[in-house]
């Protein structure tokens, strides 16, 4: 039988202020400059055989709510790159854009890129709805070892240059991290109850905790490798996204396992509450330090491993639409210097590209895993980073501060900032039983990824 729950781990080391604006762009050149206004004219009828002709980046129309719209113009502009808007191009998109986006969007630009209405071919009639689906959940008993091993790691080479053109690797890895991370080990005997990296996160009422928010985006990023690789579990998928994310950066290889069983529904998601927060009041009324070792003692962590993990903030950006604590939102306009594509490299290799623009960043170098969280804040001393409140380019929250001022905490702190190779060990290990908190895996043992 599959094996679940941490008793069998090993012991090892939707773009919103910025589419606004970028409508009203694409609504001011849409607008008639002078002389006498177009003629009235109906709405066109348009059958979803038309719609699906109009799938590429040269003519690109969507329907939502039975009304077909001309996005072409602003595929250059989407904050989250051509390819997102582009997988619902040709076709019913209603339900991915609800879920992305605030409805004033549409209800303020819509008409001035309407072109038609969606009709039923044949009979004129308004065409149904088509919902996104995913596949069904991957896992059972019995599974063929060899090629498992080998979707994974087809997968894998394919999600590399996915990640390296759009710049996701941040998003991928929070993905991951929120599944695992709702993991407690008071309900280790009871799967799926216990939370973790069960795949629960993929299922709308998880997507809608707080801490998720901007999450539906990653999930619609591995959307297509389900569609493409159906043998692999959810769980699996999200995890190996992750790690493939991290190595890219420049991280190191955690010794993951693979072989994970989803939960089969929205039922077998955890409650609400689960996640850290990052700014007070925590619950308890507890300080920031208390709060950490609360949430991460429940996974099992000790406070070393708080502070490698921690870490794993070199990565990524907050977003003003996302979690709030920030108010950098979406867009160049309302980012960093360092979360803009015309001045900042974050790259590892300092190539051009961040993907979407804006947000506000823990480290100058946000797409590069390094150990700079722990040195910038370092020749601060003990007090909250003089460099980052200075200059205000870069994000220091109490969660991360107090990793600096608990003396606990910061004996772990000061020596990640001075030797690299010991934070990317314990991150390593770290990282591998987080990837792993309330799993079951079939085979019992698990599967290793070749490189492993």
């Amino acid at each position: 039988p599959p094996s679940c729950g941490a008793e069998t781990r090993r012991a090892r080391t939707s773009a919103m202020s910025s589419s606004l604006e970028r409508m009203r762009v694409l609504a001011a050149h849409l607008q008639p400059v002078g002389g006498p206004a177009p003629p009235t004219m109906g709405p066109r009828a348009i059958t979803p055989e038309e719609l699906a002709q109009h799938k590429s980046a040269k003519s690109m129309w969507i329907a939502v709510d039975g009304v077909v719209y001309d996005m072409t113009e602003f595929l250059d502009d989407h904050p989250g790159g051509k390819r997102l808007p582009l997988k619902y191009g040709g076709a019913d998109a209603s339900e991915a854009w609800h879920s992305m986006h605030r409805p004033e969007i549409m209800a303020e630009h819509g008409a001035r890129l309407k072109i038609g209405v969606l009709v039923a071919a044949g009979n004129g009639g308004p065409a149904p709805s088509a919902g996104v689906t995913s596949a069904a959940p991957g896992g059972g008993s019995g599974r063929d070892v060899r090629a498992y091993t080998d979707t994974l790691a087809a997968c894998a080479k394919e999600l590399r240059v996915f990640i390296d053109e759009e710049n996701c690797h941040p998003i991928l890895i929070r993905l991951a991290w929120h599944d695992s991370g709702t993991y407690d080990q008071a309900f280790v005997a009871s799967w799926p109850a216990c939370g973790g990296a069960n795949g629960s996160i993929r299922f709308a009422p998880e997507l809608a905790h707080g801490a998720n928010a901007g999450l539906k985006k990653a999930i619609l990023y591995l959307e297509p490798f389900n569609e493409k690789f159906p043998t692999l579990s959810w769980a699996d998928l999200i995890q190996l996204a992750s790690a493939t994310a991290l190595e890219l950066a420049g991280g190191p290889k955690s010794p993951l396992r693979y072989g994970r069983l989803d939960v089969s529904s929205s039922e077998g998601c955890p409650p609400e509450g689960r996640l850290p927060g990052a700014y007070p009041p925590f619950p308890g009324e507890v300080d920031a330090a208390t709060h950490l070792r609360q949430v991460f003692g429940r996974m099992g962590f000790s406070d070393s491993e708080i502070v490698a993990l921690s870490g794993a903030h070199t990565l990524g950006r907050a977003f003003k639409e996302r979690s709030g604590v920030v108010s950098e939102g979406y867009g160049k306009g309302t980012g960093t210097v360092h979360t803009n594509a015309e001045t900042g490299r974050p790259r590892l290799d300092s190539a051009p590209g961040l993907g979407m623009a804006g947000g506000k960043s823990w480290t100058q170098r946000w797409l590069a895993f390094d150990n700079s969280y722990y040195t910038d804040g370092q020749h601060a001393g003990s007090t909250a980073s003089e460099q980052k409140t200075s200059t205000g380019t870069l994000l220091e929250m109490p969660t991360d501060a107090v990793l600096r001022t608990d003396p606990i905490f910061r004996r772990s702190y000061l020596r990640y900032a001075h030797n690299p190779r010991a934070f990317f060990a314990d991150f390593a290990s770290a990282h591998a039983k987080l990837a792993e908190l309330g799993s079951c895996f079939d085979p019992p043992e698990g599967i290793l990824m070749p490189e492993h």
